[in-house]
């Protein structure tokens, strides 16, 4: 009796084993993204260069650099402010997407390893986003926001056009 009790339960644990490993993989496949379609794919970049030409149609259009650091209507105390605040964002961005991964070799995530830098990132976009509107506010006015959204954006799609480390 004992032999078959004990042959059950190694035969019972066999087909445990195999049930998890064919649940294992059943939810890595359930959990794992689909790669995108084509028209998909074309879609995301015609989207992107879409953002990106409307940036630089748009910069080109009110000579934007020109205007930031020669026009004498700029608020420079509030357009300093936004332009240190950038520089401090784009030292965080720096930080958690080319450092932390590819010289210290960190496979974290950052919400776990540096918690604090998302939130501080946010805090300091928001006031980058204010001093950049202040600053800029007397020369083209109530157009200004829509004005420096767009450039962020078309910024930010950018991102689509780099390679991958």
């Amino acid at each position: 009796m004992r032999t078959r009790s004990s042959s059950y339960q190694r035969l019972q644990e066999e087909i445990v084993l195999e049930d998890d490993d064919q649940e294992i993989e059943q939810l890595k496949k359930r959990t794992q993204p689909k790669p995108p379609s084509k028209a998909e794919y074309v879609s995301t970049k015609l989207h992107a260069a879409l953002w990106i030409g409307s940036a630089v149609a748009l910069a080109y259009c009110l000579d934007v650099l020109n205007v930031a650091f020669h026009d004498p209507r700029v608020h420079r105390l509030y357009f300093n402010i936004g332009l240190v605040c950038f520089g401090m964002n784009c030292c965080i961005t720096l930080y958690l997407a080319v450092w932390l991964p590819y010289v210290k070799k960190i496979d974290l995530e950052w919400s776990v390893y540096c918690p604090r830098m998302i939130p501080t990132a946010t805090i300091i976009g928001i006031l980058c986003a204010l001093g950049f509107i202040l600053g800029l506010w007397p020369v083209w006015g109530f157009f200004t926001p829509g004005i420096l959204f767009v450039l962020f954006l078309g910024s930010l799609m950018t991102a689509h056009f780099l390679p991958a480390f």
